[in-house]
Order: structure tokens, then C-alpha cells, then sequence
């Protein structure tokens, strides 16, 4: 039984921490709730720890070469969509729609912490690029983003399983 219990629970990250009302809600007794709530919060929690360091991407992409896209950097046009200073990957200036993504991503996350979200994120940011018409940017984007979302997802899932869920 825990062990659906878990499952239960890790699936239920893919919904807000405060649901719509349902009727089999009643068939829950109220601590169950609150444990599935505090394990919400606390998988919200732990994913933010991500946004405060990236140099779990620097470490797996190693140097900026492997991720031009995030600098505007292409060989065949120059990118004009505007630079960041905020967050700083590679100790680099990257596209302020990377950084957009980044933030609306993580924000994202504390309501639904799970890869689902991730994902979500990608296909809204990959729409917002190609509207910005940019020569350098919007051919790839699809391609790096999808990439981008897997090593992404991944991390997102690594961090939710080292979180426990106490019923």
C-alpha cells in the first residue's frame, strides 16, 4: 500500500497544491490531505534550490559552445534579441527570453513540481520566440529547447525523488 501511495502522491505534483473541490475529496480523511500538501510544498521547495544554483547546467554542457542558443551565438546570423545581466551561466551574458523561460519555469514549479511542467514551459517559450521573428533564434528553437527540456526534466525528477513522503 505505500507504494501507491507514493505513486499517488508524485502523480498529484502535476496539479495545483490547492485543487478544484471533487467529490471523491470526501472519501480522504483530512491528515492525508495535509501530508499530500506538505509533500506539494516541500517538492515546490526543493526544486527552487535549482534555480539558485545552475551549475548543474554548466556541468553537464560543460562550456558555452555546447549551448550558443542561450547567448544568441550562430554561425550563420546575429542575433539582435536583447542580453541579460541577471543570472549568469558560464559567467556570460545570455537572451533575455532564456532567462524569461528560466523564471516563468521555476514559478511554474512551485504549483506543479513536477516534469510535466518543465515540458508546458518549453512549448509556451518556444511560441514566444518564433513571434520575436528572430533570424538567429527561431530556426533552432524548437530543437534546443526540446533538448534543453529533456536535461531539465530530468533534473526536476531527480530532485522530486529525494524528497520523502510522510503519511
Amino acid at each position: 500500500m505505500q507504494d501507491e501511495t507514493i505513486l499517488s502522491a508524485r502523480y498529484s505534483l502535476r496539479t495545483s497544491l490547492v485543487p478544484d473541490w471533487f467529490k471523491e475529496i470526501e472519501m480522504i480523511a483530512s491528515t492525508d490531505i495535509l501530508a499530500l500538501w506538505a509533500y506539494h510544498q516541500k517538492c515546490g521547495r526543493a526544486l527552487q534550490r535549482l534555480q539558485l544554483d545552475l551549475s548543474w547546467i554548466e556541468k553537464h554542457y560543460k562550456k558555452t559552445t555546447a549551448v550558443p542558443w542561450i547567448f544568441g551565438k550562430t554561425r550563420r546570423f546575429r542575433c539582435r534579441c536583447p542580453r541579460s545581466d541577471i543570472i549568469k551561466l558560464f559567467d556570460r551574458k545570455h537572451l533575455v527570453w532564456w532567462e524569461e523561460f528560466m523564471e516563468a519555469t521555476f514559478q511554474a514549479l512551485r504549483e506543479e513540481p513536477c516534469a510535466q511542467t518543465v515540458y508546458n514551459s518549453v512549448e509556451e517559450t518556444i511560441e514566444k520566440v518564433r513571434r520575436l521573428d528572430c533570424r538567429s533564434c527561431t530556426p533552432n528553437v524548437a530543437t534546443v529547447m526540446h533538448q534543453f527540456a529533456e536535461l531539465f526534466a530530468k533534473k526536476v525528477e531527480e530532485v522530486i525523488s529525494e524528497v520523502k513522503f510522510v503519511s
